[in-house]
């Protein structure tokens, strides 16, 4: 009998949320920008999947999310989340939460091979954020928060780069 992912999920009796891991404390973002000097009026996080594809695309998601907006099911890392229904509980809070803004960036295969991996990681995060700040009111001061040890030169924005998890 085949199944559809919605009708798994139906099933699923998602982890309770006290048991997710979680998220980065915004306590650590304030230290990383005041040691940075900057004083930003958004932050915003940026970071990517399918960095190894064998013939899929490169996605980077950028995210802001309001100072007063509280998220239950927070997360430092989306591999920590293994089951299929914790994803999918934390995708339907962010998603459906008018705090949190959000856009991706994809670079497909066939660019990734011209380009190499590494350029197309950094296309995706630029279209993603760039994206981003379109839909925001003009003259705001950025600071973006990138998962990684490089970044992406098409961003001429604050930048720090987040080397490991909290």
């Amino acid at each position: 009998m085949v199944t559809t992912k919605r009708q798994r999920n139906a099933n699923h009796q998602p982890t309770a949320a006290s048991t997710l891991p979680p998220s980065l404390p915004r306590s650590m973002e304030e230290d990383l920008l005041r040691s940075s000097g900057v004083a930003p009026d958004i932050v915003i996080g940026v970071d990517e999947a399918g960095r190894g594809p064998l013939c899929g695309p490169v996605v980077a998601a950028a995210v802001f999310i309001d100072r007063d907006t509280y998220i239950s099911h927070g997360i430092c890392d989306s591999k920590s989340l293994s089951d299929e229904g914790d994803r999918e509980m934390v995708y339907e809070e962010l998603t459906s939460n008018k705090g949190v803004k959000w856009s991706v960036g994809i670079v497909d295969n066939k660019t990734i091979d011209n380009i190499n991996i590494l350029q197309a990681t950094f296309s995706a995060m630029a279209e993603a954020v760039t994206k981003l700040v379109k839909c925001g009111k003009k003259g705001l001061k950025y600071h973006i928060l990138i998962d990684g040890n490089k970044t992406p030169a098409q961003l001429v924005m604050h930048i720090t780069r987040i080397l490991q998890s909290a």
